[in-house]
């Protein structure tokens, strides 16, 4: 009896692995607000690239002074919005995808 316990244990363990894992994943931000979020952050990455010393660090509190104006909401809260997108493949490609128009009308 504990041999005939212990396969449908394991068969039943190994089911519910297997099943595929669909989370819906709440965002606080709408598709366009993410687009403009990552493109945002993009942009910010890219002039602190172009900055060393003692500047980066003053460029980098500035933008993100700027960042949290713009869209009302702590860093943090926005990173989050960020790393929520990252792990959801569909979802980012979307938004990637809007952030290429946003690049491109800016041409």
């Amino acid at each position: 009896m504990k041999g005939i316990l212990c396969l449908l244990s394991i068969y039943i363990l190994g089911f519910i692995s297997c099943q595929s894992k669909t989370q819906t994943i709440d965002y606080r931000m709408t598709d366009d607000q993410l687009s403009n979020l990552m493109l945002d952050m993009q942009l910010s990455d890219v002039a602190l690239g172009e900055v060393n010393g003692p500047e980066r660090d003053s460029l980098k509190e500035v933008l993100r002074l700027r960042i949290e104006q713009l869209y009302k909401q702590p860093i943090i809260v926005l990173e989050g919005e960020v790393r929520k997108l990252e792990s959801d493949p569909e979802k980012l490609n979307l938004v990637m995808n809007k952030v290429q128009l946003l690049l491109d009308s800016l041409r």
